[in-house]
């Protein structure tokens, strides 16, 4: 049985715990709908459908910018979002008018490959890893990063323009990266 004064910290704990977690569930629930306010407006579902986990997935491992708080991370989301959306449809009627910029597609795919391979995992300030984190969240950001681009490439030379999503989100999750180190480097809070 509690005290009176361990039952009323136990209480307290538990309201920041809800607390914390309805923030963190309206949180996805808003990036949940941007992401479907963007799908309606472009019509690009697919494309989408690829990006989201392919971002997701490797940005989990590779690691990058971190807003400073809830707000600045849903607002930056959103642009990187809308913008990436729009570098898809662009990318896609650039193949259609000429299909050999999937090559130059490939190139860059494999270019930012090698960027993310050569800086994952950056650490979040609020996150730092420990040495065995960096080694493990290294090897499965290399895994997802490698099987992503197999499927990237592959979707380019066989169907075109979908595959540019999977460009778009390595390309990002590239420039977040790059950010983050160029910020840690320059000592200024992220």
């Amino acid at each position: 049985m509690l005290s009176g004064k361990e039952a009323k910290k136990r209480m307290e704990e538990d309201a920041l715990l809800r607390k914390y977690g309805m923030g963190l569930l309206k949180s996805q629930l808003l990036n949940l709908g941007v992401i479907f306010l963007l799908a309606v407006i472009s019509r690009r579902w697919l494309e989408i459908l690829l990006f989201v986990p392919a971002f997701i997935s490797l940005r989990r491992y590779a690691g990058g910018y971190h807003g400073k708080n809830e707000r600045t991370c849903f607002w930056l989301s959103s642009l990187i979002m809308a913008v990436s959306v729009i570098a898809m449809i662009w990318l896609e009627n650039r193949i259609e008018a000429n299909p050999d910029v999937v090559t130059i597609l490939a190139i860059w795919e494999c270019i930012a490959g090698i960027f993310i391979c050569a800086m994952a995992p950056v650490e979040a300030p609020k996150k730092p890893l420990d040495a065995l984190e960096k080694k493990v969240y290294r090897r499965r950001a290399i895994l997802v990063l490698a099987i992503q681009m197999v499927i990237a490439c592959l979707l380019l030379f066989l169907v075109g323009g979908i595959g540019s999503a999977i460009v778009v989100a390595h390309s990002v999750i590239a420039i977040s990266m790059g950010c983050a180190k160029l910020l840690q480097n320059t000592h200024c809070p992220q």
